[in-house]
């Protein structure tokens, strides 16, 4: 067998032995494992498929499909702590005439280009936590940064409810 500096082997197509780098085995690994603390349980693994592609190609805004992204894109970003382009979707929605024109573009832009935004958004809050050095620290922040808020879901289905409720008693009033 070759000296100990070689980590691993394994065949390739030809049956020839190649290296495997394992710094960047171990490295991928330890993404990861950031990447699902900080995903929690929620699509944790619809995710980390998404992320390995994007980082596979090289990061950037790569285009794949996210429904929720689409059908409700500041409801999506808020579930996902994408607080800022969240809010001022949800805010610019409110505007009778901006709805109209802005709903259908900003969907299929978020339903495109939804997962890569989030993937930027994770790396970057994956960093800031990276700075605290102390893995016990880290994982901590990691779980407190990321994961979901559920109220968004609730909250959807109680404006859906109030929405529903408040036509139909107009309708019964105009009646």
């Amino acid at each position: 067998m070759p000296d100990a500096a070689v980590d691993a082997m394994k065949p390739n197509i030809d049956g020839d032995i190649q290296k495997i780098d394992q710094s960047n085995m171990d490295s991928d690994s330890r993404k990861n494992e950031h990447y699902l603390s900080f995903l929690g349980d929620k699509n944790s693994q619809y995710y980390l498929g998404k992320f390995t592609m994007f980082n596979n190609r090289g990061g950037g805004m790569i285009p794949s499909w996210n429904w929720p992204a689409f059908f409700f894109p500041g409801p999506w970003l808020l579930y996902r702590k994408m607080y800022g382009p969240g809010v001022t979707i949800l805010l610019l929605s409110f505007i009778p005439i901006l709805n109209w024109f802005i709903w259908l573009p900003v969907g299929i832009i978020a339903g495109v280009f939804g997962n890569s935004y989030y993937h930027k958004h994770v790396n970057k809050k994956i960093n800031e936590c990276l700075l605290l050095q102390d893995e016990g620290r880290i994982a901590f922040a990691l779980n407190q940064s990321g994961g979901v808020h559920m109220w968004v879901k609730w909250a959807g289905v109680v404006l859906f409810i109030l929405t529903f409720l408040l036509v139909l008693i107009g309708g019964v009033a105009n009646a």
